[in-house]
């Protein structure tokens, strides 16, 4: 059976570059200027839109016949709730008849178009058929719109009262909530990243137009395809290295743990537009998960520990050389000795070195989460190599940051690269072993050793289910003692301690001339060229969503 096709030219009706329609309005102004007006149909379903925009134009066509009335001769009434027609004379009557015919003809225009316009068929989605999809709403629910757009004469038309707020005023609202209710500055500046990216991929549609057939069909497969931050650099090298061999790799995406975790920030939005705010009428359309956390985990790349040989290779006489600026030398020792993450030591603020009864510890307190917030006393091997000697010099020179040379939103991206550097040059390749495994190598040591109890093993490194409780991470007295005591229990026979011990462990040299370059002209030259490619990659990167989001290639 051959299948019907609307393929008609409508007046008035255009698409934007977000592929929402619209329809387009012309009127004279005082000043006699033609003035042209568009205004949103809140669909992006060409047959929805046609049919809006049809209504739309008969609509006008009622409009100027009783508005231009008077040709018919102004001797007769016509009351249309009512249904009465009063008239002076046979020749008055039969021109009010005339008017009554257009417009019962016009009324069954209508309902001729509302039998027999065809009803878009939804596109196959991904989604279980046991899930309960709600399907685009049919063109003939746009009627009262059309009837707003005819009603108000297109010149103070507004849009229906269920639309609500657009998904970029929500978005906004609810992220300046969570500026206040986030505790980590890190998890606040990621779910405002990505509601910059939700935003940009829709377009300027109104919040309650989102269904979960754009979810499922549209925003879930682009991100499926959204590639992995962290490795864009070794991507690259790998496709050229590749494009030499005359070989392709296919580029590296977003884990399902990552893809799950953005999902669940938009879940916790749209829960939220429900809720007090009442912005959104309908059910939340990211009420389906990437993945459960079998699956997260089945698919997870887990850091491996390394091995007493590897820190060997790593921690030797050619460490203090390679690993030749301050970040590159301290955080890798830093984190073998305590289990920190590396973004936690490396936006360290130098008021979080502290003497707490007698004994020198650092306050971690932008963590992952609350029971990551915590004190964790400095290892005797770290003392011993000059770190609070560093320290002091630091807090003498007036700095605030302990690495306060690098980006403050990015302070640990450089000693990340040259660590990944130095490993390869080691000879290490497996791709498990990365700056996290410290994290991995110092538990398992305290584990594997004569540490007093895991609950404080727990406290030292940031683990729920330690002793300190709700108390924030802050511990004295015979807690901080057992704490200190695991710490300590970290030991390592293959860390040639005297071989990467540094004549100069404050780094003077390399400060002054840090200092000279980041106040010469250069530098200053060097981040506006900076700040102005990241405008523009910005720019770009918004660009690319919206035309993702019309569905065009390129």
């Amino acid at each position: 059976m051959r299948s019907k096709s609307l393929n008609l030219r409508v007046p008035r009706l255009g698409v934007n570059r977000y592929g929402v329609f619209y329809v387009r309005s012309s009127e004279v102004d005082e000043s006699g200027r033609r003035k042209v007006t568009q205004r949103s149909l809140g669909t992006k379903n060409p047959l929805a839109a046609k049919f809006a925009a049809l209504q739309f134009c008969l609509g006008l066509v009622k409009e100027e016949l009783m508005s231009d009335i008077n040709k018919y001769g102004q001797n007769y009434e016509i009351d249309l709730s009512s249904g009465k027609v009063k008239a002076d004379g046979p020749e008055d009557h039969a021109r009010a008849m005339d008017v009554v015919r257009m417009l019962l003809e016009g009324n069954n225009l209508e309902a001729m178009m509302r039998r027999n316009i065809p009803q878009p068929a939804p596109e196959p989605t991904a989604v279980p058929a046991a899930a309960s999809v709600p399907q685009p709403p049919p063109p003939l629910e746009l009627m009262g719109l059309a009837a707003q757009l005819v009603g108000q004469g297109f010149r103070a038309m507004s849009m229906p009262t269920d639309v609500g707020v657009t998904l970029r005023k929500a978005l906004d609202e609810h992220l300046e909530e969570e500026k206040s209710r986030v505790k980590s500055p890190r998890t606040y500046l990621e779910k405002r990243s990505l509601y910059d990216e939700f935003s940009a991929f829709f377009g300027d549609v109104y919040l309650n137009q989102i269904v979960t057939l754009d979810i499922t069909d549209r925003w879930r497969k682009a991100e499926s395809k959204r590639p992995s931050q962290n490795v864009r650099k070794a991507i690259k090298a790998a496709q050229m290295a590749a494009k030499e061999r005359g070989e392709q790799v296919a580029p590296t995406t977003l884990s399902l743990g990552r893809l799950e975790k953005r999902r669940g920030f938009l879940h916790l939005f749209f829960e939220w537009a429900k809720g007090g705010t009442r912005y959104m009428h309908k059910e939340n359309p990211m009420g389906q998960k990437v993945a459960n956390k079998k699956d997260i985990r089945a698919k997870t790349v887990h850091h491996k520990e390394f091995t007493s040989e590897d820190l060997g290779l790593l921690f030797g006489e050619q460490y203090p050389q390679e690993m030749e600026k301050p970040d590159w030398y301290w955080l890798p020792l830093m984190s073998l000795y305590s289990g920190a993450r590396q973004g936690e030591i490396a936006s360290l603020m130098l008021n979080a070195f502290e003497v707490i009864d007698g004994i020198k510890v650092v306050y971690i307190p932008d963590a992952k989460t609350e029971s990551g917030r915590r004190t964790v006393p400095v290892h005797s091997v770290l003392l011993s190599l000059g770190l609070w000697d560093y320290v002091t010099f630091l807090k003498a020179r007036g700095e605030s940051r302990f690495i306060w040379f690098r980006p403050q939103k990015t302070p640990g991206k450089s000693v990340g690269e040259q660590w990944g550097k130095w490993v390869d040059r080691r000879g290490i390749t497996d791709d498990a072993k990365v700056f996290h495994s410290f994290r991995s190598t110092a538990i398992t040591d305290m584990y594997d050793s004569d540490a007093p109890n895991p609950a404080a093993i727990r406290d030292g490194v940031g683990h729920s289910g330690g002793t300190k409780g709700a108390h924030g991470g802050y511990i004295r007295g015979a807690a901080l003692i057992r704490v200190q005591a695991a710490i300590e229990s970290l030991h390592y026979p293959a860390v040639q301690i005297d071989t990467i011990r540094r004549k100069a462990p404050t780094f003077e040299e390399f400060y002054a001339e840090e200092k000279a370059r980041q106040t010469s002209p250069k530098f200053a030259l060097q981040q506006a060229r900076r700040k102005q490619f990241a405008t523009v990659q910005a720019e770009r990167a918004i660009r690319i969503a919206q035309r993702n989001a019309r569905g065009t290639k390129g």
